[in-house]
């Protein structure tokens, strides 16, 4: 009943130059530095007001598919889920395996990185001048517990309560 009532607002009461507005930043939309849920949020929105730019289900799982950041999109589409709660609860998944892993690697390197500075500076002397390091490493962030992506706790999503 109130979806038949907002999709009566929209249709009668919606003026055309803003629907085709939001129907380019539908197809333009991507999650881009976003997380998943937050770009879901932003998805579902403009659906709800244009539900016009998904024909159904399998579409609208399309369109959200394409959007998602390379890493993760590679991560879901393998799947070829077709349900649309599916393809958000996979993309959160390995939103957080993205996430999860660089904390590791991060965490990894920075602990190397301590090591070597406790042996180069034992020695009193220049520190392994021989070779030049092999994989120039960026400047690590601290390591952070991943917050929720639904509800935004200190928790993986799926502990969610």
């Amino acid at each position: 009943m109130w979806e038949e009532f907002k999709r009566a607002v929209f249709v009668n009461y919606f003026p055309n130059t803003m629907k085709r507005k939001l129907q380019e930043k539908f197809r333009k939309l991507r999650q881009g530095d976003r997380s998943v849920a937050d770009y879901k949020q932003e998805f579902s929105r403009i659906i709800d007001c244009v539900p016009e730019v998904v024909r159904d289900d399998r579409d609208r799982t399309d369109w959200f598919l394409r959007g998602l950041r390379p890493r993760i999109y590679e991560a879901v589409q393998i799947l070829k889920l077709m349900i649309f709660a599916e393809v958000f609860d996979r993309a959160l998944w390995a939103e957080h395996g993205s996430a999860h892993a660089q904390g590791e690697r991060e965490a990894m390197a920075e602990s190397q990185d301590k090591g070597k500075k406790r042996a180069v500076g034992g020695t009193g002397g220049q520190p392994n001048a021989k070779k030049p390091p092999r994989h120039p490493r960026q400047q690590s962030r601290s390591w952070r517990p991943s917050r929720c992506a639904i509800c935004g706790g200190d928790h993986r999503p799926p502990a969610c309560p």
